[in-house]
């Protein structure tokens, strides 16, 4: 079961992002502080314990991506994919059109029994 509160750490080559995703029912979201990440899982069909993950990343204008992308006046908006492992420690490489990142998502808590519907 994906539902839960998941940490990710990634690297790219001018820095680090610490952040958080909610899962929970097909949907997810989430932020390291500055960008915001809102988009979808679903099961593998072979394999019910991971998870593909797409995400739309929006990045406010004037922060600093770890991509080393110099810092945008606008809005921009990325489609990002990547595949996770349930309730467990992922390894993750994520190509975007900045450059490739790499670091982990890792199960953290389930969602409260008195918020869960």
């Amino acid at each position: 079961m994906f539902r839960g509160m998941y940490h990710f750490k990634l690297t790219g080559r001018n820095g680090t992002a610490d952040g958080a995703l909610v899962f929970d029912r097909g949907r997810v979201f989430g932020s390291d502080g500055g960008v915001h990440y809102d988009g979808t899982y679903e099961t593998r069909v072979d394999q019910s314990d991971v998870a593909i993950v797409r995400l739309k990343v929006t990045v406010p204008p004037g922060i600093e991506l770890i991509m080393g992308r110099p810092v945008a006046q606008h809005e921009r908006r990325f489609d990002v994919e990547t595949t996770i492992q349930a309730n467990a420690e992922t390894p993750v490489r994520i190509s975007t059109p900045d450059g490739e990142v790499a670091g982990f998502i890792r199960f953290v808590r389930d969602i409260p029994s008195d918020l869960a519907e």
